[in-house]
Order: structure tokens, then sequence, then C-alpha cells
């Protein structure tokens, strides 16, 4: 998977080395309120970057579970992905730490992955949800 890139933003694959920051987003209730998980115990978010970084590897093009980095500073501030179905169609999500809302990250990385879906990965529709 290439990293996309954004004005200001790196979408890369998640690695191990992002414990820490991964975990101080998915470990907070305010950051989780709305997802199907969280918040985290360590043990969780430890189990899920092995998973991501498996998925990753056995399918390396995957934009499944990419981290959102600041390209001014190197800080990892969320995560995103855009999850491929058989028919051409992407699901679209992320989650910033709450230090970082408001900030038009989240604009800024949904235009990049809905311009990769479309343009790299020809899909015919992608979709979100909260």
């Amino acid at each position: 998977m290439p990293v996309l890139t954004t004005t200001r933003l790196n979408l890369r694959p998640l690695q191990m080395d992002d414990f820490a920051a991964v975990h101080a987003y998915a470990s907070v209730l305010d950051n989780v309120l709305f997802m199907p998980w969280g918040p985290n115990t360590e043990g969780q978010t430890i189990a899920f970057l092995e998973k991501a970084i498996a998925t990753t590897r056995s399918n390396p093009d995957s934009a499944d579970n990419l981290a959102v980095v600041l390209r001014e500073s190197d800080q990892v501030i969320g995560g995103c992905g855009l999850s491929l179905t058989a028919d051409l169609t992407g699901s679209l999500g992320w989650i910033l730490h709450r230090d970082y809302w408001g900030q038009g990250y989240g604009t800024e990385l949904a235009a990049e992955l809905i311009r990769f879906g479309f343009e790299d990965l020809q899909l015919h529709r992608i979709w979100a949800s909260c």
C-alpha cells in the first residue's frame, strides 16, 4: 500500500510502533462513543494492531487499516480505512484523537480516501455510516 498524502497528512499502514498513539485514542470513551468497539484495554489495542498488520501483509494493496499521521511532526493522530467488497464498493471510516477534532483533518483524509477509491481502485460506490 503506497502512502496516501494530503496537504497536512500521510495515510500509511499501521505499525506496532504506533501502539502508544493508537491506544491514546482507542482507550478514551469520548473517542469511541459511537464505535462498535472500545474503549480498548492495552491487550485489545495490541490485538487490533497485530490483526491490522497481518491483514496488510497478506494484502499489501489493502487500505483497510491506515494510520493518520501529521506530516509536519510525524505524530499519529488517528486511524482510517477503506474496506472493499467484491462488488467494487468501499466502506469508509475513521477515528481521530479528540485533541485533533474540529481542525478539518477528517474532511481532508476522507477526501483522499474517496479519491483513492474512485480513481486508483476504480470503485463504483463508497459509503460510510455513524
